[in-house]
């Protein structure tokens, strides 16, 4: 009878190397670089492929105009394993740190000013060298017409306040995959 834990053990250390492998090859073609390496995820993501681990120093953007929010969120990352997070107190900062670095991920509210999260997501969206950010919205409404417009948007997922750390991860893994 074979031991469960070796079977799990061998798998973890083949699929690190197999992902460190897929990683290097994407290098090797000018797909990814050492500098931006959560640029290989989000390719990874389009081509519907699950071969490379995220990020977890990939840079993190948290949008709110309440401090108190941005701190618990930038705690729950940084308890879910994230190390590079930023804040923005608005949409109109996060466009514009948006436009100035590469972020693998934006989490923003919906309800601020003076620009709100809904709209800052149709302009992240309709800016062709941010569309392609994995966006996931934080709200405390739960209308189900605000859920269909930030789908219509273009969001890829959505968080109901109040929310735990479990939760976070479980949106966080179907936009980005396992971490």
């Amino acid at each position: 009878m074979v031991n469960n834990c070796y079977i799990v053990e061998y798998y973890q250390y083949f699929s690190k190397r197999v992902l460190t492998l897929s990683y290097r090859v994407l290098v090797i073609m000018g797909l990814s670089s050492k500098k931006s390496p959560h640029k290989a995820a989000r390719i990874y993501y389009r081509w519907g492929v699950t071969l490379m681990a995220v990020d977890m120093s990939m840079p993190i953007l948290v949008v709110d105009d309440y401090k108190t929010m941005l701190r618990i969120i930038g705690n729950l990352l940084k308890q879910l394993g994230f190390e590079n997070i930023e804040e923005a107190s608005d949409g109109a900062e996060a466009l514009d740190k948006m436009k100035k670095s590469n972020y693998g991920l934006v989490i923003s509210d919906w309800n601020m000013e003076p620009m709100t999260g809904y709209e800052l997501l149709l302009k992240v969206r309709s800016d062709d060298s941010l569309k392609r950010t994995p966006f996931i919205m934080v709200t405390a409404e739960s209308k189900t017409e605000n859920v269909i417009a930030a789908k219509k948007a273009g969001v890829n997922n959505y968080i109901v306040k109040p929310f735990n750390g479990a939760t976070l991860k479980q949106k966080i893994t179907a936009v980005l995959g396992e971490f």
